[in-house]
């Protein structure tokens, strides 16, 4: 089975070659390796299952995703902007309770090279001022929308102008990311004392993109979906489940030999503490305590 999925490896990689000679797309080095990569991570995918290995899809969709960029885009989807996380990524929750937001307030299109220079923007002033590891800064919109480009002769060579068909099917020339207003563009989590840093970083990235953008100071905990006073209240009595960069509230109900023995809780006493605290919505505790009674 190993050596006819190997062949089969080797067809599809002759196929893909020759198809790219066709459109003139492997004149870069990494062209066919990009094409190449994903394939390879789909037949060893194949070959796990038929050997009964417990795998994942998340390889298959990563693999899927990154096939059709380079077969439609060349180079634009495999190659540029990769990293969308910079700064101290792997920081516990607990280190930066600070956030702050850049949100766009046009409905536009921002091009891959406009977050890519924001993004070196904000990494730069933010290493100068918070240290390398004194912050955790992601870019939240993905330049995932392919734009074409249908060329015509319009310079001083030509004797006439072309004028072209009506919509045309153009060839890709980059991406972007379409942005709807109020959209977060970037958020960066660090401590309470870099507040100040945060906000003059953003205002500086601001000018890296078009349209107008605004600078939103967040009251949650981070990057987790708490506010300050909630998770205070949680970590205090003991109902916060720390995961990496995120933090969830234990919810009181599950299997008891999967739930760590801090995280058993009454689900009655729990409800109880949160209608008491004051800090969450009495609408959302009473339809859990509903639901779940």
């Amino acid at each position: 089975m190993q050596t006819t999925l190997f062949q089969w490896y080797s067809t599809c990689c002759l196929s893909l070659k020759f198809s790219m000679q066709q459109r003139s797309l492997s004149d870069t080095p990494n062209s066919f390796f990009l094409v190449q990569n994903p394939i390879l991570i789909f037949f060893i995918f194949v070959h796990q299952l038929q050997s009964n290995i417990k795998v994942t899809w998340a390889e298959v969709s990563l693999s899927a995703r990154s096939l059709c960029f380079c077969l439609l885009c060349g180079e634009e989807g495999g190659k540029k902007r990769k990293i969308f996380d910079i700064g101290r990524k792997k920081a516990p929750v607990d280190e930066f309770p600070c956030v702050v937001h850049l949100v766009s307030m046009e409905k536009i299109q921002i091009s891959g090279e406009a977050l890519e220079a924001a993004r070196i923007t904000a990494n730069r002033y933010l290493t100068k001022m918070c240290g390398k590891d004194g912050f955790h800064c992601r870019i939240r919109a993905h330049p995932y929308h392919v734009l074409r480009i249908n060329k015509m002769l319009s310079c001083a060579g030509a004797d006439r102008l072309q004028t072209g068909m009506r919509h045309p099917f153009g060839k890709p020339m980059g991406t972007c990311a379409r942005v709807n207003i109020g959209q977060v563009l970037i958020s960066v989590r660090t401590a309470d004392a870099h507040q100040n840093s945060a906000i003059e970083a953003f205002r500086r990235t601001a000018f890296r993109f078009p349209g107008k953008q605004k600078i939103l100071l967040g009251d949650t905990w981070g990057f987790t979906n708490l506010t300050r006073a909630q998770y205070e209240f949680l970590r205090s009595h003991g109902l916060l489940i720390y995961d990496g960069i995120n933090a969830k509230r234990v919810n009181g109900h599950g299997k008891l030999r999967t739930t760590k023995l801090e995280h058993v809780v009454d689900r009655q006493e729990m409800i109880k503490k949160l209608q008491e605290s004051g800090v969450f919505d009495p609408c959302r505790v009473q339809h859990v305590h509903l639901l779940f009674c």
